[in-house]
């Protein structure tokens, strides 16, 4: 099984959410033109609206 980088960020997405530090340092690693959705509510990680 591989995975390419849209798939890396599909799933970061939502692991990362509610966690907009980490949703900002993760973008710093990925390649131009990916990036992780930042999300500006603060939450506590729970389900979400995808």
């Amino acid at each position: 099984m591989s995975i390419d980088i849209a798939g890396v960020v599909d799933r970061l997405q939502v692991v990362f959410q509610g966690y907009p530090n980490l949703v900002r340092a993760f973008n710093t690693l990925l390649l131009m033109g990916y990036a992780l959705k930042q999300d500006d509510q603060q939450g506590g990680g729970g389900a979400g609206d995808a």
